[in-house]
């Protein structure tokens, strides 16, 4: 039994170490730095997540607090504090986002990772990107195929769970 925890222990260590391999040049162009939002928004919206949190003082009940999307052409994330429009929150808002390329094997990869920021009091704004179409043959990771895995966050309620986007257009 003991043999058996061990054997068991080991896999699952080796796993984890195969799983976190850090970024090189070779295989992740890696984390960028955070990005401040560009004012206004830009509402051709393709794919969005809320992030909801609880209503202060009730047992029950969740509000709205950040709105984060994702539009396909042009490749832009906007996000909508509705924190600070509705209830005055001086707390933060912002986009977790991570970008995953296929290899040729057909397997999705880490490609490259970033934030985009709302600064000081903006209540709304978006952030312009550049990554590869679902099909540009091949990508970086030698396969075709890309998409994009985002958060909407807030510095005082967390983040919202991740969507997906597979980048067509």
């Amino acid at each position: 039994m003991k043999r058996q925890i061990m054997a068991l222990g080991a896999a699952i260590l080796t796993s984890v170490a195969l799983t976190f391999v850090p970024a090189t040049a070779a295989n992740a162009a890696g984390p960028e730095a955070p990005q401040t939002a560009t004012p206004g928004g830009h509402h051709g919206w393709d794919v969005c997540t809320t992030l909801r949190s609880p209503i202060p003082n009730q047992s029950t009940g969740y509000r709205d607090t950040v709105d984060a999307c994702f539009e396909k052409q042009g490749d832009v994330f906007t996000m909508l504090d509705i924190a600070r429009i509705s209830w005055g929150d001086p707390g933060n808002a912002w986009i977790q986002w991570t970008n995953e390329l296929k290899d040729s094997g057909g397997t999705w990869r880490y490609y490259r990772s970033g934030e985009c920021w709302l600064s000081g009091t903006m209540t709304e704004g978006h952030c312009d990107k550049n990554f590869y179409e679902n099909t540009t043959s091949p990508n970086a990771k030698g396969g075709v195929g890309s998409r994009l895995i985002f958060k909407a966050c807030h510095s005082f309620y967390g983040c919202s769970s991740p969507v997906y986007a597979t980048n067509d257009e």
